[in-house]
């Protein structure tokens, strides 16, 4: 695990989001001051992850294993092997060495992903 500064941090969260770093939604995800010294946490991958067709307004979730991963571990936006297809995909870690992957729909029509490879980042301080 190496250690990320504070820019660092800035340019892996604009990379994976697509968002500007010094937004005020992603301070208010974070935290103004949550880029300290963090460190890339545990981190898991699945194969084979096919939710369900997915119809607008609604979320589908698939669990992800992510080894040595606790509650409360800061999660980057999930990593998919395929185009997310215009929905939202979030996760978190919901238990011990395990993230749900949340996919979420507001497309306005149904969408199904092809079976692909999901993979989950955590940071820590």
């Amino acid at each position: 695990m190496g250690l990320l500064g504070y820019r660092d941090v800035q340019a892996l969260l604009q990379l994976l989001t697509g968002t500007d770093p010094d937004s005020v939604a992603l301070h208010r995800h974070l935290g103004a001051g949550a880029y300290g010294d963090l460190r890339i946490g545990p981190w898991g991958s699945a194969t084979n992850a096919t939710p369900p067709t997915i119809t607008n307004g609604t979320q589908a979730t698939f669990t992800v294993p992510v080894p040595g991963a606790v509650v409360g571990d800061l999660v980057l936006p999930p990593v998919l092997g395929i185009s997310r297809a215009g929905l939202t995909v979030t996760a978190e870690i919901t238990s011990a060495n395990s993230a749900t992957v949340v996919y979420s729909n507001t497309t306005g029509g149904s969408v199904t992903l092809l079976s692909h490879t999901v993979t989950v980042y955590t940071l820590r301080t």
